[in-house]
This record gives structure tokens, sequence and C-alpha cells, in this order.
């Protein structure tokens, strides 16, 4: 018996998500049992299922899916165990997680925007150096207007233009980027560029009210854990610089 696609809101180890309720589903394959009998779950917030915040005990079970209620910390790794016993006495387990994102925690970073009047597309930068050696590292963004971030002259995820269509009266998607230490130098420089996107664009529209907003901005942090386990966050704010861009028929140029 073997357990495979052990998945967290059909989504295969998802990381910096904003969840609900948490909804837990798998396939069997290679049993003897014609159908599992019971399953047996525990979420913990270590790999070795010491620190417990959910544990079941071998349950009856109707379909390869369940939803557990959980209270979940924001930013935070969760793993999870999955028993499955077949009613022939076969029997298979498997492990995954899945990581919070912001969760409606409170910003530490601020928002940025270029200069009252300027309408170039804006591009932010901050430089930063780490003496410490870097384990890993969770960009987590919004911004009023489409965005890209870059660390060290690398787009940070390969999603581009993001958040995309997005219904600004509604709310602002914050978007998680993992990083790894590879990313990092002794000396690095975050970047964002910002566009205009559905937030300021008319779109054929000739009014230019019709839009969500007049000025583009961006909000994040970069947290960082190192080796030794102490933790950095690199912040938006009045410290971060600016530049603007404009486009002409060889390219983009800064301004």
């Amino acid at each position: 018996m073997k357990i495979y696609d052990v998945l967290i809101n059909g989504i295969r180890e998802p990381i910096g998500y904003d969840f609900g309720q948490i909804h837990l589903s798998w396939k069997v394959l290679d049993s003897i049992s014609a159908r599992a009998e019971a399953v047996e779950i525990s979420v913990s917030t270590d790999p070795d299922q010491k620190n417990l915040i959910y544990q079941s005990t071998m349950q009856p079970v109707a379909d390869n899916a369940c939803s557990l209620d959980l209270e979940l910390q924001s930013r935070t790794r969760y793993y999870v165990h999955v028993g499955v016993q077949g009613e022939d006495g076969d029997s298979t387990e498997a492990r995954t997680f899945f990581e919070t994102g912001k969760m409606g925690e409170s910003w530490r970073g601020a928002w940025i925007a270029a200069p009252a009047g300027d309408d170039r597309h804006p591009i932010f930068f901050k430089d930063f150096a780490f003496a410490e050696e870097v384990q890993n590292a969770r960009l987590y963004i919004s911004g009023a207007g489409v965005f890209e971030a870059y660390l060290n002259g690398r787009q940070i995820s390969e999603e581009r233009l993001t958040p995309y269509i997005n219904d600004y009266e509604d709310g602002l998607q914050i978007f998680c980027w993992p990083l790894d230490a590879d990313c990092f130098t002794a000396a690095n420089r975050l970047e964002f560029m910002v566009g205009k996107g559905w937030y300021m664009s008319t779109f054929g529209l000739s009014l230019k009210d019709k839009n969500f907003g007049s000025r583009m901005a961006a909000i994040a942090e970069l947290h960082v854990v190192f080796a030794d386990g102490s933790t950095r966050c690199i912040a938006t704010g009045a410290d971060w610089l600016y530049k603007g861009s404009y486009v002409d028929d060889s390219g983009i140029y800064l301004g």
C-alpha cells in the first residue's frame, strides 16, 4: 500500500497562503484491500511530530479526504502525518507540510510610492548586508499596481506582472515567495518594479477617473532565517530609494 498526491487544499506543499479551513486529501495505490478502513492524522509544528496541535486516532473514513479544524499562526510551517489502514490489514503512512502566510498579521513594512506628481513606473530598492549565514527567507509583498521583485538582479519569482487581474475594491493580494540561501551574497540589493496594471490604467476608457487609484505603491517584508536560528526582517519604509523608469523603442531605461 502506498499513499501519493497528499494535498493541502488541493495544493502540494503550499507555502504562504491565507488559509481558512485546512482540507487534507490523498490517494492510495498498491493495496491488497478494496478500501481504506481507517485513517490517523497528526499535525505538528516540528517534523518529528513532538509539538502536536492536532491528533486523531484511527477513525473510519468514507473518502480519501477530510477537513481539519486547526488554530493556525501566521508565517508558520506545519507538518502533517497521515496513516491509512486497509480493511485487509495492510497499512502505510505519508508526510507533507504547509506554511501559512501573513494570515491577517499587521505589516512591519510601510507603503512606499513615487514622489507626488511623478507618474513614471517606480523602481524601489534597498541595499543590505549580512554577516550571518542565511538558511532561507520568505518575501511577503503586495502592491497597488502590478509588480515584480528582484534580488541581486535576478527575479525572485517566475510569476510576472502580479497580481494580474485584481478587483482593488475587494482588497489586495499578498504574495509569498520563498528564497533559499543561494539567492543571497554578503551584500544584497532588493528591488521592486511597479506598473499601472488594472490599478491605474484606463483600458480604453476616455475618463481617467475610471480606474482604482492614481499612485503606484508597494509594501513588503523580507523575513530572513539564519543558520544559527536568528532572524531579521527587511521591511519597506522611508529609507528605501526610488528611481523612475521610462520606455522607448529600444527598451526600458532607468530615469
